[in-house]
């Protein structure tokens, strides 16, 4: 991205705020094997933290996604990035079960606005010309964010250690703020912009609202679009969480090798977001979206009956090429099948369908796939 000029500051800040709420998300899998001892808590316990982040991230994004359709997405930005800021400093300072889930619960609200809001704002300021192309290079910032985690969490582990690790993404998540603070602006002063002193519009805009709750619910479209993302935001946060411990305690690699997993499908997600989703502006934006999911189905299944690290590796590219298209094409599919001054409600609310998974999940993994060889989570 280019660094000049009002519209591409705005896009900067979009790219960075997902890079912030992809990092805090998917480091705390990269710091588990490290809080284990010290909190003296087992992998089920480790899962309910994990939980308590989407519940709350499930409860506050719709909320967030209303706010982002009805007033400035630079307050939202700015009031929610502090408190990611403050959850994920906090977490430092965690000594106990109880602490853990309430600091990284506050974290899982500020991070309900690195999503829902984002995307409308960036909508507003590029309009419908090549939107899958420059989604995904909006919603990489996710992709980099996991890299780059990836690679600065072992090495503050090594030398410092685990609590380091939340201080950075606090710190990281404070300086985001205070650049949408600055950058943000809500709107473009021409072209698509909406009049925001028009009466009638915001008379629209009220009732723009009760339609994304209502109106919406009664659309087929919203279900299975919906319900896809609900069960496929399932199935990537199981390699999230818990690849990096599987692949220390089941194949004995070294807590730095087992973290270049996540690099990994990192690298591969950047790969597969620009492929698929750029592809998707001339495809289907549907047969694509299938395509990607497919790539994930096998991604898992290949990580889970693999014989060696280096088809673990391979499955893991797989997985995230597939993994890395899904969100811009989501949020692609939110404003092309839906009016687009709904898209924020839109996506809040497939984000709650996909919470209720979220949630679920970490839980439910280690539960349940006790015996299964290969998954000796607890």
């Amino acid at each position: 991205m280019i660094f000049f000029g009002r519209k591409n500051y705005v896009l900067s800040v979009c790219f960075f705020a997902i890079f912030a709420g992809f990092s805090v998300r998917y480091s705390y899998g990269l710091l588990l094997p490290e809080m284990l001892p010290a909190l003296a808590i087992s992998k089920t316990e480790a899962g309910v933290i994990f939980s308590s982040f989407f519940i709350a991230y499930t409860a506050f994004s719709p909320i967030v996604g209303v706010l982002a359709d009805k007033i400035s997405i630079r307050k939202v930005l700015v009031t929610f990035l502090t408190l990611l800021g403050c959850g994920s400093t906090l977490m430092a300072f965690a000594s106990s079960l109880k602490l853990a889930i309430l600091f990284f619960g506050l974290a899982g609200i500020g991070a309900s606005s690195c999503w829902s809001p984002v995307m409308p704002l960036a909508q507003r300021w590029i309009g419908d010309a090549r939107k899958g192309m420059v989604f995904a290079v909006i919603t990489s910032g996710g992709a980099f964010g996991t890299m780059v985690s990836s690679l600065v969490m072992p090495i503050l582990v090594e030398n410092y250690s685990w609590r380091s690790g939340w201080v950075f993404l606090g710190a990281l998540a404070f300086a985001l703020a205070f650049a949408c603070a600055i950058v943000a602006i809500d709107r473009p002063d021409m072209g698509i912009a909406v009049k925001s002193k028009n009466v009638e519009s915001k008379k629209g805009h009220i009732f723009s609202i009760r339609d994304a709750f209502i109106g919406r619910f009664r659309d087929p479209k919203f279900w299975l679009i919906g319900g896809s993302y609900m069960l496929v935001v399932f199935a990537v946060l199981i390699p999230f969480t818990f690849l990096v411990t599987y692949a220390v305690q089941e194949f004995g690699h070294p807590y730095k090798d087992a973290a270049r997993l996540i690099s990994v499908i990192a690298i591969a997600s950047i790969i597969g977001r620009f492929l698929l989703s750029s592809l998707s502006d001339y495809l289907s934006r549907i047969k694509v979206l299938i395509f990607s999911c497919t790539l994930i189905v096998f991604g898992i299944l290949g990580m889970i009956y693999q014989q060696s690290y280096n088809q673990l590796r391979l499955f893991a590219f797989i997985f995230g090429c597939g993994h890395g298209s899904l969100w811009p094409l989501y949020a692609a599919c939110a404003s092309d099948y839906f009016p687009k001054n709904y898209t924020g409600s839109i996506l809040g609310a497939w984000t709650l369908l996909g919470g209720i998974c979220s949630i679920a999940c970490p839980v439910i993994v280690t539960l349940s796939f006790n015996g299964i060889k290969g998954l000796k989570l607890v």
